[in-house]
């Protein structure tokens, strides 16, 4: 998690409705996103590149209102900054010639310290067209970043990428941040995302609704015996448990005091697990993506 500059909302989500053809991906959603690092997540054609790219003011055709920091998408773009699922560069010009020239559209010079965060120093004498993945995804977060936005909308930066690159963006999100810089990323990867988010968000029946990081403060232990029904009406009097198919879920503060209370279990205990506090809170979220 980051340190990040929190409490404003920086984008305003009011009525949005957007589909294709028939099929809804937004109907009359509302939302506030606030300043710092948000992730989004949602199954695959629920509308996360949607809502990043309409945000970027790169996708239109929608009803309602996107307002950034008060103001309409494209109205807003020399303080926003974007970086796209699959980033598009002329192949043939080295990268140290095109940070020079995207630096002189923004009017500003290449930052030597931005260069040595995105650790793409060492390649700027080497055509974008003989780049890899990850470089490509690091050379796009350079570049949305160059001209100090206030807000960076990033569309699924942590996929078909090496662990390289990945650790490289979340040290850049992370240090960006800390100076003020608002980031709103889209990822499949759950895992990936809650090490820089502040908060998530899940799109589900065609709106937007956070999911609080403050569950991720839990402590769970999984459990199963020869009888879970009755370990379950045991367990149930002292914690907040719940029944998965082939274990129980208990919610603890104190595991010794938990220890204590199953050695008075009749049964045979089978297995016991207990669950990392991330572990557990991408649980929850994965149950909750799967019940919308």
């Amino acid at each position: 998690m980051t340190n990040s500059i929190d409490g404003y909302d920086i984008i305003q989500i009011e009525g949005l409705t957007k589909r294709y053809g028939e099929q809804y991906v937004f109907k009359n959603a509302s939302f506030n996103i606030r300043s710092g690092v948000t992730g989004i997540v949602a199954p695959n054609g629920y509308g996360k590149t949607t809502l990043i790219e309409m945000c970027a003011a790169v996708r239109k055709g929608y009803t309602g209102r996107i307002s950034i920091y008060g103001k309409a998408p494209d109205q807003v773009k020399d303080i926003t900054g974007f970086v796209a699922d699959k980033p598009v560069f002329p192949k043939n010009i080295k990268v140290g010639e095109y940070v020079r020239i995207v630096g002189e559209i923004y009017g500003t010079q290449p930052d030597r310290e931005l260069i040595r965060l995105a650790r793409i120093d060492g390649m700027l004498d080497v055509r974008i067209g003989n780049l890899s993945a990850g470089y490509l995804k690091r050379l796009a977060f350079l570049l949305a970043v160059m001209h100090s936005p206030k807000v960076v909308l990033a569309d699924e930066p942590f996929s078909n990428v090496d662990i390289v690159a990945v650790r490289v963006m979340q040290e850049m999100i992370r240090e960006l941040n800390k100076s003020g810089v608002s980031f709103v990323i889209s990822s499949h990867d759950l895992n990936e995302l809650v090490n820089v988010a502040d908060r998530i968000l899940i799109i589900g029946d065609h709106r937007l609704r956070e999911v609080s990081l403050g569950d991720r403060s839990k402590r769970i232990l999984e459990v199963s015996s020869e009888d879970d029904e009755m370990l379950y009406e045991l367990l149930k009097k002292h914690y907040s448990v719940q029944k998965k198919e082939d274990c129980l879920r208990v919610v603890y503060t104190d595991l010794k005091e938990l220890l204590r209370i199953l050695t008075t279990f009749e049964k045979n205990i089978i297995a016991l697990k207990v669950v990392g506090e991330k572990e557990g809170f991408l649980n929850d979220v994965y149950e909750a993506i799967s019940r919308d």
